[in-house]
C-alpha cells in the first residue's frame, strides 16, 4: 500500500505551477496464492487544483515465460471526473505483449492494445571495464491501426555511464509524431581537505582522500571494510557514510598489470562524522620488473657483474642477462665490474606496466650510452 501528498505554491523565484493533490493505492499479488496469478493494482488520485478525480484498476500477469519467449497481459479500467462534469468518462484497455529473445541482448515481439498491433524490437547490452556501463534501444512500429490516434512508430534509448568523477544516465525518446523527450542525470561529490581537492562519482556526507601521486594511468586498489575501490591519478576521493570507523588498506588491483610496493601506510583507520574528509597519503613505489642483457660497445656480454638501482641489486649471469625491480620514478640502473668500472643507463619505462623486456643494454664506463 502507498500514499502520496503534493502541494506547491507559486513564488517569485521559479516559474512553476501550483499543485494541490493527493493519491493512494495498493497492489495485491495473486501469485502468492496460485501460480501465475498476477497482480491487481487499485489507485485513486484527487487533484484539488483542477478539481479532477481519477480511479484506476489494473490487472497484469505473465501468461507464459520460457526459452522461446514471454507473453504478458495487462487489462484495466480508468474513470475520470472533472468538477464541471456531471458524469465522468470511462476508458478501458487490454494489452497483450509477446517478446522473443533472439540473443542475450536482443529480442523482438508484438503487442496489442485495444486493437492496435505493434511490432517491437529491443536491444540492451552491458559493458565491462568501460565508462559506458550499459546501453539500450527500443523501437516500435504500428502494423495495424484501429484509428485510436496512436503514432505510426515510437523509439527510445538510454545509456548509463560510470566514471571517476560522475555517474548517471542519458535517455532520449520519441513517444509519438509530435514529441521528442530527452533527459540527462549525473551526480557525484567534490571534497576538500588539507589543501587537497578530489572528486568522485559516488555521493556521501563524508569520506577519505587518498593521495597516491600517480602521474600516469596506473591503477591501485583500496579496500575499505571489505569493499574495493579503484584509485587512479594523483588524488582520489572515496565517499563513505558518516558515524562509522573504517579500515583503509591499499593493495595491487587484480585487473591491472601495475605492480606496487607500498613502503609506508599500507593500512589506515579513520572514524568519520558528517562533513569529515580524512586525508591519507601513503608512500607507494610503482615497480616494473625489468629483463635484459648487459653488453659492451662491441656486443660482448658482461657476465657476473653487479647491477644496482636505488631499491635493490642483482648480478648478471654468464650471458649477461639480468632481471630486477625498478621504481618508475627513478628508471636508472648502474653496473660495476673490475674490468669496466662503473656505468649508468637510463631505461625508458614511461609506458611500462608490470614487466618489460629492455633487450641489450650497451654499457660504457662512466657514460650514459643508451635508453631502452
Amino acid at each position: 500500500m502507498w500514499a502520496n501528498r503534493e502541494k506547491s505554491h507559486i513564488g517569485d523565484g521559479l516559474p512553476i505551477y501550483e499543485s494541490d493533490s493527493y493519491s493512494y493505492g495498493g497492489t495485491l499479488s495473486l501469485s502468492r496464492f496460485f501460480e501465475r496469478g498476477g497482480q491487481i493494482t487499485l489507485s485513486r488520485t484527487v487533484d484539488k487544483r483542477d478539481r479532477s478525480t481519477s480511479n484506476n484498476l489494473e490487472y497484469s500477469t505473465a501468461l507464459f515465460s520460457g526459452r522461446y519467449g514471454n507473453v504478458n497481459l495487462r487489462a484495466g479500467i480508468q474513470r475520470y471526473r472533472y468538477g464541471y462534469q456531471s458524469n465522468g468518462s470511462n476508458q478501458r484497455y487490454v494489452s497483450l505483449d509477446f517478446s522473443l529473445p533472439l540473443a542475450a541482448w536482443l529480442s523482438t515481439g508484438v503487442s496489442s492494445n485495444n486493437g492496435n498491433i505493434r511490432a517491437n524490437l529491443s536491444a540492451n547490452k552491458s559493458f565491462d571495464n568501460s565508462a559506458l556501463t550499459s546501453a539500450g534501444v527500443n523501437l516500435a512500429k504500428l502494423v495495424k491501426d484501429k484509428h485510436n490516434g496512436d503514432s505510426d512508430y515510437s523509439a527510445s534509448g538510454y545509456a548509463a555511464f560510470d566514471t571517476k568523477y560522475s555517474t548517471g544516465t542519458f535517455s532520449l525518446s520519441r513517444p509519438d509524431n509530435n514529441r521528442l523527450n530527452g533527459s540527462m542525470t549525473a551526480h557525484g561529490a567534490v571534497a576538500y581537505s588539507d589543501k587537497s581537492f578530489a572528486a568522485s562519482g559516488l555521493q556521501e556526507k563524508s569520506g577519505v582522500i587518498v593521495k597516491t601521486g600517480f602521474i600516469d594511468d596506473a591503477v591501485l586498489s583500496a579496500q575499505v571494510n571489505g569493499r574495493n575501490y579503484r584509485l587512479t591519478g594523483s588524488n582520489n576521493f572515496i565517499p563513505l557514510p558518516p558515524y562509522s570507523t573504517y579500515k583503509v588498506e591499499l593493495m595491487n588491483d587484480k585487473n591491472s598489470m601495475d605492480s606496487f610496493d607500498i613502503v609506508k601506510g599500507r593500512t589506515s583507520n579513520v572514524t568519520l562524522y558528517p562533513g569529515n574528509v580524512a586525508v591519507y597519503q601513503p608512500e607507494v613505489k610503482q615497480l616494473v620488473t625489468v629483463f635484459g642483457r648487459m653488453t659492451t660497445e662491441n656486443g660482448r656480454a658482461i657476465a657476473h657483474a653487479a647491477v644496482r638501482n636505488h631499491i635493490g641489486k642483482t648480478t648478471t649471469d654468464e650471458t649477461g642477462a639480468f632481471s630486477m625491480d625498478v621504481d618508475k620514478r627513478y628508471p636508472s640502473v648502474s653496473l660495476t665490474t673490475k674490468e669496466h668500472g662503473i656505468c649508468e643507463v637510463d631505461l625508458d619505462l614511461a609506458k611500462a606496466k608490470g614487466v618489460k623486456w629492455v633487450g641489450d643494454v650497451v654499457c660504457a664506463a662512466q657514460t650514459v650510452l643508451a635508453k631502452r
